[in-house]
């Protein structure tokens, strides 16, 4: 069983890996698969490009046996020299009919989950994101693992002038 968590894990590394938009991928494992309150996953992006706007997701990785068809969590992010912020973040993870969404290899389902498209980093340096599990049960159980992606947003296609 642990050899299909580590050929997934390879797969979804070299094909993130192929992506040339990408700037930041960093997932950590939740412990136990039991994700408490007091158990944050932090990261750190170190930006350089302030022209660039960036899509921000989120990355889940959790069981079949995952309990709920949604995650709340709270984003928080700090800019360079600035103030923590914090969001309150709801990642629908089901349909309607129960059905995950994602990649999945046998129990194992991955997703990437859009919480801000086209942002805009104004300032050159660490850009600082923290993500805390706000379920209404402590510990929620069966998420393996959550991180953070970045990627810079693809320009709009220019539109033709017309006389």
């Amino acid at each position: 069983m642990r050899l299909i968590y580590w050929v997934a894990g390879a797969m979804l590394v070299w094909i993130t890996a192929c992506v040339p938009d990408h700037v930041f991928d960093e997932n950590v494992p939740v412990k136990d698969y039991q994700w408490y309150y007091k158990d944050t996953a932090a990261f750190e992006v170190n930006i350089q490009d302030t022209v660039a706007a960036y899509n921000i997701y989120v990355n889940i990785r959790h069981n079949g046996s995952y309990a709920f068809s949604n995650l709340w969590i709270f984003v928080h992010t700090q800019k360079p020299g600035g103030p923590w912020e914090r969001k309150r973040v709801e990642l629908p993870l089901a349909d309607k009919t129960g059905r995950w969404y994602g990649a999945n290899m046998s129990d194992v389902y991955d997703q990437q989950i859009p919480i801000q498209y086209k942002a805009q980093m104004p300032r050159k340096g660490l850009y600082r994101f923290v993500l805390e599990q706000n379920m209404r049960v402590d510990p929620l159980e069966n998420v393996m693992a959550v991180g953070i992606r970045l990627e810079k947003a693809k320009p709009e296609p220019a539109q033709e002038k017309r006389p």
